[in-house]
């Protein structure tokens, strides 16, 4: 799972693990969206 994947479900511990292995918190997926985003838009 990538990090997107995980913010959009909600998942703190998959994020803050993500994060842990070096996964850049401003990435973007294929629509040019942060996980940040990707959050926000899944409530």
């Amino acid at each position: 799972m990538k990090i997107h994947d995980f913010a959009s479900q909600g998942n703190i511990a998959g994020v803050k693990q993500q994060l842990t292995n070096g996964v850049n918190i401003d990435c973007l997926d294929k629509s040019s969206q942060t996980p940040l985003i990707c959050a926000i838009n899944s409530n």
